[in-house]
C-alpha cells in the first residue's frame, strides 16, 4: 500500500505506521486530516515548498513530539494540531500570516510558543485552549482581539503581555488560567467578554482601563485570591454588583479588602442585611462584620441580640466579640428607638 496519497501537490492522506516520517519533495500543502489519528507518529519533517498546513492535518497525533515547520508555510489551518498532547515545542516561522481556530488546542505538553509579527490574521477561537503546560507566550503587535476561549484552561500560564493594539478580550479568553498572577490590560481595550478571567484563582490584582465601555457577566468569578480591583467608578460598580450576585458563600471566600470594596460600591442597598451578617458570623469574620456594623447593618436591638445569641450558640468567638463591642458602642440605641417610636405616635396622634 502506498504510504502517501498526493494529488496536485496536496498530501491528502498518510497511510503508513512509521514513527518518523519524511514528507517527499514537491508537496505544497498538507491536506485535511492528512495525518489524522496517526498514533505511531513521533516526528515529521516537512519539505521547503509546503505553503499550507490544512484543517485537522495532525489532529489527535498524540505521540507527535517534534515537527519543523518550513519557512515557506503561510497558513496553519483550524484544529491543525488539535490534541497533539506530546508536542512540547513548536516554532512558527516568520512566513506564517494566518493561524486558524483551535490550531493548538489540547497540546497539553506545549510549554512555550512565540507567534511571529508576520501573523496578521488569527481567528483566536480556543487557539491554545487546554494547553495545560503552557507557561509563556509571546503575541505579535498585530493582534487586535484576544479571541473567545483563546487561553481557556491554560493552567500553567504565569504571565502574558497583551499587545497594545488589542481592543477586545472576548468571552472565556483566560478562563481557568489558575497560575496567572497578574495581567495588564492596555488602554484601548473597549470590551471584556463573559467569564473572561473567571477561575483565575491566583490572580491578585486587576486594573481595567478607562477605555473599557462594555463588560460581560462573571468576568472575575472564582478569582478567590483577588484582592484589588482598579477601575472607573461605573465599571467598578458593575463588577461589584456582579460579584455580589454570585451569592454569599462565594462572597465570604473573597479577600477582606475586596469584600469591603464590593459593599462600598454596590449600586443598590442590600435588602436582607440580617442574612448577610449571619453569613459573616458563620465564617467568624470579625473584620468584615465590623465593617458592616459601622454601616448600620443592624436595624434594631432585637436583631442585634438575636445575632449575638446565634453567634454564641455556634461558638463564633470572634464574631461574638465584635457584636458585643458594637453593643457597647451603641448603648443608647434602645433609648433612641423608643424616642423615635414615641415621636411617630405623637405625629400620628395615637
Amino acid at each position: 500500500m502506498q504510504e502517501f496519497v498526493i494529488e496536485n501537490g496536496v498530501l491528502e492522506k498518510y497511510q503508513g505506521t512509521e514513527a518518523t516520517v519524511v514528507v517527499p519533495e514537491g508537496v505544497t500543502a498538507i491536506g485535511y486530516r492528512a495525518f489524522y489519528y496517526c498514533q505511531s507518529l513521533q516526528e515529521i519533517q516537512l519539505p521547503e515548498g509546503v505553503m499550507e498546513i490544512g484543517h485537522h492535518a495532525f489532529d489527535c497525533c498524540k505521540s507527535l513530539e517534534k515537527i519543523r515547520i518550513p519557512d515557506s508555510v503561510k497558513k496553519i489551518g483550524g484544529d491543525a494540531f488539535w490534541c497533539c498532547s506530546s508536542l512540547q515545542e513548536i516554532q512558527i516561522p516568520d512566513s506564517v500570516t494566518e493561524i486558524g481556530r483551535s490550531a493548538f488546542a489540547g497540546c497539553s505538553s506545549l510549554q512555550e510558543i512565540w507567534i511571529p509579527d508576520s501573523v496578521t490574521k488569527s481567528e483566536g477561537f480556543c487557539t491554545f485552549m487546554d494547553c495545560s503546560s503552557l507557561q509563556e507566550i509571546r503575541m505579535p503587535d498585530s493582534v487586535t482581539v484576544i479571541g473567545e476561549g483563546m487561553f481557556w484552561d491554560c493552567r500553567s500560564l504565569q504571565k502574558i503581555q497583551i499587545p497594545n493594539r488589542v481592543t477586545a478580550i472576548q468571552k472565556r479568553a483566560f478562563k481557568s488560567c489558575t497560575s496567572l498572577q497578574e495581567i495588564r490590560i492596555p488602554e484601548g481595550v473597549t470590551e471584556i467578554g463573559y467569564e473572561a478571567f473567571a477561575g483565575c484563582s491566583s490572580l491578585r490584582e486587576i486594573r481595567i482601563p478607562d477605555s473599557v465601555i462594555s463588560i460581560g457577566k462573571h468576568i472575575l468569578k472564582d478569582c478567590e485570591n483577588l484582592s484589588t480591583v482598579i477601575a472607573s467608578p461605573s465599571i467598578k460598580c458593575e463588577l461589584c454588583n456582579d460579584l455580589y450576585s454570585e451569592g454569599l458563600k462565594k462572597l465570604c471566600s473573597l479577600s477582606g479588602e475586596l469584600k469591603r470594596d464590593i459593599f462600598t460600591n454596590l449600586s443598590k442597598p442590600v435588602k436582607n442585611k440580617k442574612a448577610v451578617l449571619r453569613a459573616f458570623i458563620e465564617q467568624d469574620d470579625a473584620e468584615t462584620l465590623n465593617f458592616l456594623l459601622d454601616r448600620n447593618y443592624i436595624a434594631n436591638t432585637k436583631i442585634r441580640d438575636e445575632l449575638i445569641e446565634w453567634a454564641a450558640l455556634n461558638k463564633k468567638t470572634e464574631a461574638v466579640a465584635a457584636l458585643l463591642a458594637y453593643k457597647n458602642r451603641t448603648g443608647n440605641l434602645e433609648k433612641e428607638e423608643k424616642a423615635r417610636e414615641k415621636q411617630i405616635k405623637k405625629e400620628l396622634n395615637i
